[in-house]
């Protein structure tokens, strides 16, 4: 699974996680993820997780927090 991660106003930085990876971030604004095969991915945001983000193979763009 890809990923893409903006923090803050931080430029955005592409990952490629395998079975069992882990990433954690830390940002005082929020994020924006573009996520390559959601259905592979587990995100847990304060604490909480977000549940199933899409299918398998399905891109998917959050932003969080997510705005009102």
């Amino acid at each position: 699974t890809w990923i893409r991660i903006s923090q803050d106003q931080d430029p955005p930085y592409q990952i490629l996680l395998n079975p069992g990876d882990r990433v954690e971030r830390v940002a005082s604004q929020g994020f924006t993820l573009d996520i390559g095969n959601a259905g592979g991915v587990s995100i847990v945001f304060q604490g909480r997780s977000l549940g199933e983000l899409g299918d398998s193979g399905e891109v998917v763009h959050l932003r969080l927090p997510a705005a009102p």
